[in-house]
């Protein structure tokens, strides 16, 4: 987001010496700088005087810091990025100082020379840690047309909005990244794509908003990563591929899993496949609400929950069907600590059996369809959590507490569990 003029005006304002108090006080040892650097219209002046300003006391205070990490660079006219070009020259070229990461989000037009920026990657991509692209689409593509990077301390890669197509194949060679773990791409459309990269040595993988499924993904991609301790992936695409399946495969360090699907897929289908010993933490979302869905396969997936014997964090955006037993989807998981649940028919089911089938229940949180309240606030009054200290009621997501209808009776059964610490109502925020 781009900053409002009344906050840069404030910035602009800051004299040098209580910026340098903040920073030495905070950072002792390290600063992470955020430079926005825009052309704004209609306004009298530029948040390139900031830098500027900035880039002075970084010179100045420079021998103060071991490290600095460029977090955030926004640019959009050649001037800047010349401008940013200097202050890493000069500060880097201190003793002491040292390039960590850079975050580039890209907005520009295509008349902006990429020049300086190719140079300015190229003469710092051996120390390099963390590279974060994000642009408009098409802006990467050209981005990533570069000569071969000397990635050898890259550590963690994002890559956002990246065209690829059969009439431009592109390939995206870091294969010399012996030290990537951590690896984003999102809003890639996958046609004519070859993605180089030592996959063998990721241990965190977030693939988001897919176009297209590129048809090799698994096998290609997820399946080598042996070494994952976290995925996080959606099991549809935009144009309606078919469902992301991985074949027969064994991830011995995964932890987390974290999934998105849409409502037509099989949710055991993608999990049945895989062997999971040390996961502790499984999120399911929705695209489309917390509807019925067609892709639940309920009886299957609790056969699969019940082999999670480190399962801890549950949260599942689907409904549990009325026709399903609560106790046995319960029984299930029976070593969670925080569980989240949505469009429950059945809360006093569930708050009924939870706090003796679940002992290591510590959060639970749970949407509700079934009205009215009066039934879940008196068993909650009867109850002294059974361990919990959190009990959640989700509201919403498209509903607001005021809009509740509760009796005067339930309004005062709530005021005296919240007193309690007994209940709390939530904000359900959409999946």
């Amino acid at each position: 987001m781009m900053p409002s003029r009344a906050h840069s005006t404030c910035i602009q304002d800051i004299p040098n010496e209580l910026l340098a108090h903040i920073f030495t006080s905070s950072f002792p040892n390290s600063i992470k700088i955020s430079l926005w650097l825009y052309e704004m219209e209609r306004v009298p002046w530029t948040l390139l005087r900031i830098c500027k300003k900035w880039r002075n006391l970084i010179l100045g205070m420079s021998d103060l810091w071991n490290n600095i990490s460029v977090d955030d660079v926004h640019l959009d006219h050649p001037e800047h990025i010349e401008t940013l070009m200097t202050v890493f020259q000069q500060v880097t070229s201190r003793s002491g100082t040292e390039l960590l990461s850079i975050r580039f989000t890209l907005y520009i037009y295509e008349l902006v020379d990429w020049k300086p920026m190719i140079d300015l990657i190229l003469s710092y991509s051996p120390r390099i840690r963390v590279l974060d692209f994000e642009a408009d689409d098409g802006e990467v593509s050209r981005m990533l047309a570069l000569p071969p990077l000397d990635v050898g301390c890259l550590e963690s890669l994002s890559i956002s909005s990246p065209t690829f197509d059969a009439t431009h194949p592109q390939s995206v060679a870091f294969e010399r990244a012996f030290r990537l773990r951590k690896l984003k791409l999102s809003y890639i459309h996958w046609e004519g794509t070859t993605i180089c990269l030592p996959w063998e040595n990721l241990t965190d993988l977030t693939i988001a908003n897919c176009v297209e499924f590129w048809p090799n993904l698994a096998h290609d991609i997820i399946r080598p990563c042996s070494r994952l301790e976290y995925l996080e992936i959606p099991l549809y695409s935009y144009n309606n591929r078919p469902l992301l399946h991985i074949p027969q495969a064994t991830f011995p360090f995964l932890t987390v899993l974290l999934v998105e699907i849409d409502g037509s897929e099989s949710l055991s289908k993608f999990l049945e496949p895989l062997a999971l010993p040390k996961l502790s933490r499984l999120e399911v979302t929705s695209r489309i609400g917390t509807q019925i869905m067609n892709g639940w396969d309920y009886p299957s997936v609790l056969s699969i929950l019940s082999t999670y014997h480190q399962l801890e964090i549950l949260k599942i955006a689907l409904p549990i069907p009325e026709e399903y037993n609560m106790h046995t989807f319960l029984q299930s998981i029976s070593n969670v600590s925080d569980l989240q649940l949505h469009s429950l028919s059945q809360p006093t089911t569930l708050l009924l059996f939870s706090s003796t089938i679940l002992p290591k229940l510590h959060t639970l949180r749970f949407g509700i369809t079934a009205k009215p309240l009066h039934p879940i606030l008196t068993m909650l009054n009867m109850r002294s959590n059974g361990g919990c200290s959190t009990i959640g009621v989700l509201v919403g997501p498209y509903q607001s507490f005021e809009e509740l209808t509760l009796s005067e009776n339930e309004k005062s059964l709530v005021d005296n569990l919240t007193s309690r610490r007994l209940l709390r109502l939530e904000q359900e925020e959409p999946w």
